[in-house]
């Protein structure tokens, strides 16, 4: 059995390799509308939040051998959980990095170190900031005194949790987009444009976070992007590719028949 982290679309394609291998695999996604996607994949699935505790009692319960982490760049939470629940279990922790965006050095791209500077780099550029952050990190940029003044608008899930938080933060519906991605070049250069966008803030969520897309639609319309750099991580064995990782895999099933 292989506990397979993140309800991401990556996440769902890999899963339904390694079942396709043969692998006995159990998805955990943090939401129900994550699981219901994850559960497209042929898997079985369980949703909710997760601790180290609770996710050894779920490799013990399972009799999982691997633990592989597919959530996304910026979850380094969860990836911290379950490198801790490995260890504890004595189990096979294994992270799937999906690539970064190959954004170079490209005109009126900003790069941030952290949250704090991307709310300073962005409130620097424009007086309509786009967020295309999710929802999780709102309070950086609405709470923040550098952004009085600022039209916030934010692009997030349509799911009634995300919305509400919006709400909760004083964010009105003109200002929110509730939206599923990845969006193509075009459908970002609409939304930019409808919006009055000045600054565009995202993540670097790579090809499967349609990263390349948001940095193609601003660069047509001359709008400045800060991105936020992942979030330093030291993985123990950490995989980029679907190949690195069925060779992972395969070693630790090897070994676990010893």
């Amino acid at each position: 059995m292989i506990i397979l982290l993140g309800g991401t679309g990556d996440g769902r394609k890999i899963a339904n390799r390694l079942l396709c291998e043969g692998h006995d695999i159990l998805i955990t996604a943090v939401s129900e509308y994550g699981a219901a996607l994850a559960a497209e994949s042929g898997a079985v699935v369980e949703a909710g939040s997760l601790s180290a505790k609770s996710l050894g009692e779920l490799v013990e319960t399972r009799k999982a051998k691997v633990i592989l982490d597919c959530t996304h760049p910026y979850a380094s939470q969860i990836s911290e959980i379950a490198q801790e629940a490995a260890a504890q279990k004595k189990v096979m922790y294994i992270r799937y990095e999906r690539p970064a965006a190959a954004a170079g050095q490209e005109q009126n791209l900003y790069r941030a170190a952290d949250w704090e500077e991307a709310v300073q780099m962005s409130a620097g550029l424009g007086q309509v900031i786009f967020l295309t952050v999710g929802s999780r990190h709102l309070e950086d940029f609405l709470l923040h005194k550098g952004m009085q003044g600022k039209r916030i608008i934010a692009r997030v899930l349509p799911e009634p949790e995300a919305v509400s938080h919006c709400r909760s933060l004083g964010l009105t519906p003109r200002d929110i987009i509730a939206m599923q991605g990845p969006f193509t070049e075009e459908m970002n250069r609409i939304l930019f444009t409808a919006y009055g966008a000045e600054v565009i803030v995202t993540k670097d969520g790579g090809a499967a976070g349609g990263t390349p897309e948001k940095l193609a639609a601003a660069r047509s319309l001359g709008i400045p992007v800060v991105m936020v750099n992942r979030p330093p991580a030291n993985y123990p064995h950490v995989v980029r590719s679907y190949e690195e990782l069925k060779l992972k895999v395969s070693t630790a099933m090897q070994e676990n028949r010893r």
